[in-house]
């Protein structure tokens, strides 16, 4: 299962542009541990709004279990 959700409606596009991008599916396959396909993990990313538009996305934050 995956759940994509932000805080409002910026942060849920940005979260969205993060699980959508190859480009940052690359960042996240990083600091993933081998074997993440049998894991739970949560991401923090943030993102800054400028104006109406949130601005690319930044994984902050990786919890694995």
């Amino acid at each position: 299962m995956l759940v994509i959700a932000g805080l409002g409606p910026y942060g849920t596009e940005a979260a969205s542009e993060f699980a959508g991008s190859p480009q940052y599916l690359a960042q996240l396959a990083k600091v993933l541990p081998r074997g993440w396909e049998n894991m739970n993990f949560e991401l923090v990313i943030k993102t800054a709004v400028m104006g109406d538009t949130p601005g690319p996305p930044e994984l902050v934050y990786t919890y694995i279990w």
